[in-house]
């Protein structure tokens, strides 16, 4: 049987980005593997400040509760067995070899097949789906790699999306601008799925790539940035039929933690135990309901 050290050696010997990857190319491989990611329930968290903590939050909250979790992030310190949890317990190494075996197998008959080869963060995606398709999870929190976009997560089928703060970073790859970077951000929002968005940016990323995306045309976004008055304007523009807005007395500053009551509002809403209507807001005057 192969060992860690030469399962390792192997991955990291694969490029970080490939010239012809796209998520077309990696949806195939998905289509080979059996859509491991369709048996999952997925919380997808993207952003460039605060997913790793808001990820590790969750992750927490949901154990604390019951649940069996999958984490899936980035980077990892020491061992890539850091990016793949259950129950925040690291994979095994076994666990990841077996893993690593079966996506070669993929890679084998793909390529067979004419597809571009896959790139470093899409094997471990493509690991990590087929790893936690195989337990019991209740639920699998995605942290998007970069961007979200085009990032490998997006071709998960989220529950629930999250939009952490955004600010610059990797600006070589998603823009120069904050406009730019928060477009690509903001490509982790699906149709029909509740979004929460953390801070200004984050919001009116969401709203703007929703209003873009004629496709998308049953989504709730939940934040708590709506004071200022340009962002009341955008939300009163899309009407309260599309856009869901909740302002929750959290205090000043926004953080991970203020989040939460905003999580458990989409994901009632998403069951259908609800309806923003029931839900009282007392944080603003202008909004006296939702």
């Amino acid at each position: 049987m192969m060992t860690y050290s030469e399962m390792e050696r192997e991955i990291n010997e694969i490029p970080k980005f490939g010239a012809k990857a796209s998520l077309s190319n990696l949806s195939d491989y998905l289509e080979l593997a059996n859509h491991p990611e369709r048996n999952l329930r997925v919380i997808h968290i993207a952003g460039t400040n605060g997913k790793g903590s808001v990820s590790a939050y969750i992750d927490s909250i949901l154990r604390q509760a019951g649940y069996t979790t999958a984490l899936f992030t980035s980077p990892h310190l020491v061992k890539i067995n850091e990016r793949f949890r259950i129950n925040f317990k690291e994979c095994s190494d076994e666990e990841l070899i077996l893993a690593w075996c079966q996506v070669k197998s993929f890679m084998e008959k793909g390529e067979k097949q004419g597809l571009q080869p896959l790139t470093f963060f899409e094997i471990l995606f493509l690991m990590g789906m087929i790893l936690f398709s195989q337990k019991e999870i209740d639920y699998c929190i995605l942290e998007t790699g970069l961007g979200g976009r085009l990032d490998a997560t997006v071709l998960s089928d989220p529950v629930l999306s999250i939009i952490t703060s955004i600010s610059y970073d990797h600006m070589e790859i998603l823009g120069d601008t904050i406009e730019k970077i928060a477009a690509e951000k903001a490509g982790i929002i699906k149709n029909g799925i509740p979004v929460v968005a953390d801070g200004v940016i984050a919001t009116v990323a969401a709203l703007i790539a929703v209003k873009l995306q004629p496709e998308i045309n049953d989504y709730i976004i939940v934040s708590h940035q709506g004071k200022e008055p340009a962002m009341k304007a955008l939300l009163d523009s899309l009407g309260k039929k599309a856009v869901i807005h909740a302002e929750l007395a959290l205090g000043e500053g926004t953080g991970a933690v203020m989040m939460f009551p905003l999580l458990d509002m989409a994901l009632q809403v998403y069951r259908g135990n609800t309806t923003f209507d029931d839900i009282q807001i007392a944080a603003y005057e202008d909004y006296g309901k939702c």
